[in-house]
């Protein structure tokens, strides 16, 4: 069993890695469209939008870290 958990916890990893990496090229995308944003005095917050996203999703747990996302977003604390 022990090593099953193991294994498992090195996939997890794994995953973790290739996640890490695909938030941070959407955090530089997103960055990039605030600057856009700015300079076109366009406000950075947009409800429809996010409401688009989130429809795709129906797990709660993805919801709420496209809400954090969100936030820092529009905090531009990314």
């Amino acid at each position: 069993m022990q090593k099953e958990i193991k294994e498992l916890r090195e996939e997890v990893n794994m995953v973790d890695k290739e996640l890490v990496a695909v938030l941070k090229k959407r955090f530089l995308v997103v960055k990039k469209m605030i600057e856009v944003k700015d300079k076109e005095k366009v406000n950075v917050e947009d409800l429809d939008r996010e409401k688009e996203i989130l429809s795709k999703f129906d797990n709660k747990c993805i919801k709420e870290i496209y809400g954090v996302m969100f936030k820092h977003a529009k905090n531009r604390s990314l």
